[in-house]
């Protein structure tokens, strides 16, 4: 996030994980010019920690909406979000050239 503080970054992750990760993912933040439009997390409901404004939570009422099943809801949840932020950065002149870490 300091070597890109432009880029939009989405995580698809395991509460377990994204605990683990937690410090890395906060010390990078401030770095971001605008975090809740540059973080977007995907994780299941389990998590509850200090990330948890940029946290998407995934539930099984979701399978049908993103046509999936419970071993890639989290990525396709991803993939939903990733797609909300190209429609909004991809809308007339409003393109500023970022790149986006899955």
């Amino acid at each position: 996030m300091h070597r890109r503080p432009l880029d939009q970054f989405v995580f698809a992750i395991s509460p377990v994980y994204l605990s683990a990760v937690e410090d890395d993912i906060l010390a990078g933040i401030p770095a971001l010019r605008n975090a809740d439009q540059q973080l977007k997390i995907a994780t299941s409901q389990a998590y509850n920690g200090a990330l948890r404004r940029w946290v998407t939570c995934s539930h099984a009422g979701m399978l049908e909406m993103l046509n999936t099943n419970f071993t890639a809801l989290n990525i396709s949840l991803a993939g939903m979000l990733i797609d909300k932020i190209v429609a909004t950065d991809s809308g007339p002149g409003n393109f500023q050239g970022e790149q986006m870490h899955v």
